[in-house]
């Protein structure tokens, strides 16, 4: 059972509010972006799902559906940018990043080209950001670090780690 409380960053003296009131079994946690509170919820959703609801009334009724439940799809979390939201979902033992263009409403999901890998999300904590960085490994790529243009969609590989002994990960794709 969870419960989150909000405070007005313009008014750092004031009083904290509760999102929503803790109820047995009701887990939620939430992001704010442009006057927006994004709920991820296991109401009604075993695996979560993410609504979205007006800051100045989070209730249930005001409610409107943003990541709908999918049995199966575990909504991991969601990252808030000023031009894109990121969720994190975990399906069949596998991270999938999906990202949501705020001007378009357009979706898409950040690819990866082998069947069995590991990500994570590196937790950029820059609003304004343009870039979504992250870690991958599988069993021929060793641990990387990328940084995703959202606008572009292209990642670039920050930093890998080395395997010594002369290993060629050409020589297995």
């Amino acid at each position: 059972t969870w419960e989150s409380r909000l405070l007005d960053a313009r008014q750092p003296g004031g009083a904290f509010r509760v999102v929503l009131r803790r109820e047995k079994g009701h887990k939620y946690d939430v992001e704010h972006h442009n006057g927006l509170l994004y709920i991820r919820t296991n109401r009604g959703a075993k695996d979560f799902r993410i609504v979205t609801a007006p800051s100045a009334d989070p209730s249930e009724t005001n409610w409107k559906s943003f990541v709908a439940h999918r049995p199966g799809v575990l909504v991991q979390n969601l990252e808030v940018f000023k031009d894109s939201l990121i969720v994190t979902e975990k399906s069949e033992g596998l991270a999938r990043f999906r990202i949501h263009d705020v001007a378009t409403g357009a979706w898409r999901e950040l690819p990866f080209g082998e069947p069995v890998y590991w990500a994570a999300s590196g937790q950029a904590p820059e609003y304004d950001s343009a870039f979504f960085r992250y870690t991958y490994q599988s069993l021929i790529t060793p641990p990387s670090v990328y940084d995703l243009d959202m606008r572009s969609g292209i990642a670039t590989l920050l930093k890998r780690q080395p395997v010594l002994g002369g290993y060629d990960q050409g020589q297995y794709t």
